[in-house]
């Protein structure tokens, strides 16, 4: 079974407060989106990588990948307006692979534990995506008034990497146009197919905002500290 992997990397940085991207900030001496990138990149199933990215940033990704040791065949794709456009970018570059693995650039810590459970269940089921309970009270509000208390019990937050179907994920999309989404899962969800999950991680951030990276850093301290 083939894996095309779709890193976006297309965040503008302006929660981050960065003027260059957020994808270029360093963890550990490195920047971000290769950090990210290394998770993957000795797996062999993956047989396709495309990243996605503004095209005023292009120019310094490739300049960043040049320098990666083993020099991986990676295409690179300009982002679109929203997450699901810069998403089918870089889907419809996709040639023979079986499914499609969906990752945040800006989700460096992802560990490769979790990416190899993911591919396996991926191998049995047409979409897989990793959750976490949800630990705080969540409240239905509108007009600043409260409309309901939600099920604690039954509510996950959703992580990348996704993996999909190939095939599903070309019908989602063309049953999805308009449709605004924040996770790929969405896309088939609306489809009407069924979305299987797998135990996700509490390292597994994603860097928004300058306080996630301090964040990071701190999971970084324990990760090494366990290794």
């Amino acid at each position: 079974m083939k894996f095309g992997l779709i890193i976006t990397a297309g965040g503008m940085g302006s929660r981050f407060g960065s003027e260059n991207g957020k994808q270029f900030i360093d963890i550990q001496g490195t920047p971000m989106i290769i950090y990210t990138l290394n998770k993957f990149l000795d797996l062999p199933d993956i047989s396709q990588i495309i990243i996605t990215i503004e095209k005023n940033k292009q120019e310094s990704l490739k300049n960043l990948l040049k320098k990666l040791p083993s020099k991986p065949d990676i295409q690179i794709v300009e982002g679109g307006q929203t997450r699901k456009d810069s998403v089918a970018n870089a889907f419809h570059q996709l040639k023979g692979v079986d499914m499609v693995i969906i990752h945040d650039g800006a989700r460096p810590l992802v560990s490769k534990t979790l990416i190899k459970q993911l591919m396996q269940k991926a191998k049995t089921q047409k979409a897989v995506i990793p959750v976490i309970p949800v630990v705080d009270t969540i409240k239905l509000v509108k007009n600043e008034q409260v409309i309901k208390t939600l099920p604690r019990d039954e509510l996950y937050k959703v992580q990348t990497p996704q993996i999909i179907q190939y095939k599903i994920y070309k019908e989602a999309l063309l049953k999805n146009k308009g449709t605004v989404i924040t996770d790929d899962a969405s896309l088939l969800e609306n489809a009407g197919y069924l979305v299987h999950t797998v135990p996700g991680e509490q390292s597994n951030i994603k860097i928004t905002y300058p306080q996630d990276l301090i964040l990071a850093k701190t999971f970084l301290k324990q990760l090494r500290g366990l290794s």
